[in-house]
């Protein structure tokens, strides 16, 4: 019986030593993972804040692509003015050629 006794003992020991073993490597397991955590939540953080900057920068960009189409179609609108101011002066410049080459023909006078 003694003998017995010293194994129960002995294995008592045994399984009192493997059981503190695994709540140290638990505790240890889950200071990793609350470690862990707290990276990962600092890391969302991070991303949340530069997700945000992007954000905004994509807002000041759109607006910018919208005032440079705005700019754009201003600038095609003034071109085409042009375009029609250059010719209304092509076709009085014509008509008004003919009358200075009158005028220079009946009055006998130099042309610049």
């Amino acid at each position: 019986k003694m003998a017995d006794k010293t194994k129960s003992e002995k294995k008592n020991v045994e399984f009192t030593n493997q059981k503190k073993s695994l709540k140290f490597r638990i505790s240890e397991l889950e200071e990793k993972h609350k470690n862990e955590l707290v990276t990962w939540r600092e890391e969302r953080e991070k991303t949340n804040s530069q997700l945000f900057d992007l954000q905004e920068k994509l807002k000041l960009a759109q607006g910018v692509v919208c005032e440079v189409e705005d700019l754009r179609s201003r600038v095609s609108g003034l071109e085409q003015e042009r375009t029609e101011k250059e010719l209304r002066v092509d076709v009085l410049m014509n008509e008004k050629k003919d009358v200075v080459d009158e005028c220079v023909k009946k009055y006998n006078l130099k042309k610049w």
